[in-house]
């Protein structure tokens, strides 16, 4: 089945729905000595190892990056008898993050060709610090930053309350914390008719 099982863990890639259909209980496989499930990247078992996502055969997301991707040997016995072995895949390049200053980083010894996720904890913005960076690490495809400010800007723009804060909230946090000032009425008003030309399907 390619299917989201309720209780399986998803990555940041991965949607619930799949095809329209919302996620399933496991208790529908109850009939079945093993079920093979496709559709999320990460390798996990339910039900006491009988169904079982194999995973993606690569990582697709950061947050795969310290998963074993790999085959799944399933042998069938008698009923109820079954033995499931994981044959570990070796990629080419791995999907990596690395973690530090800038120039911790910038040194050509800790070259690697992995695809890589670079967070600097420099307090200032490094100029140009991607294509310095690129120049070590040919594959790097992020450079994020994690500092007083960054971790400031996410606690005053309340990432973690996003899902429960409506439209109109949100961007104007993110205009306060853009412009350094609240929006005018006349902003505020252009905004909700925008908003709501998007929310009708005029736009």
């Amino acid at each position: 089945a390619h299917q989201f099982v309720t209780g399986s863990m998803r990555s940041e890639s991965e949607e619930v729905s799949v095809g329209g259909l919302d996620n399933v209980d496991a208790d529908v496989f109850d009939a079945f000595d093993y079920v093979a499930l496709g559709h999320l990247h990460a390798a996990q078992s339910l039900c006491g190892g009988k169904v079982r996502y194999c995973g993606a055969p690569l990582a697709y997301a950061f947050s795969e990056s310290e998963s074993v991707k790999g085959a799944l040997m399933v042998q069938l016995g008698n009923k109820g008898e079954l033995d499931v072995r994981v044959l570990p895949f070796a990629p080419a390049r791995r999907m990596s993050r690395l973690y530090g200053r800038f120039d911790a980083l910038y040194h050509p010894e800790k070259a690697t060709q992995d695809y890589l996720q670079i967070t600097l904890t420099d307090e200032d913005d490094v100029p140009d610090a991607a294509r310095k960076l690129s120049q070590i690490y040919p594959n790097l495809l992020q450079v994020l930053y994690d500092n007083t400010r960054t971790r400031a800007m996410a606690a005053d723009f309340g990432l973690q309350e996003t899902a429960v804060r409506s439209p109109m909230e949100m961007f104007e946090a993110l205009f306060d914390m853009q412009n350094g000032q609240n929006m005018t009425d006349a902003q505020r008003e252009y905004l909700g008719g925008m908003i709501e030309a998007i929310w009708e399907g005029d736009v």
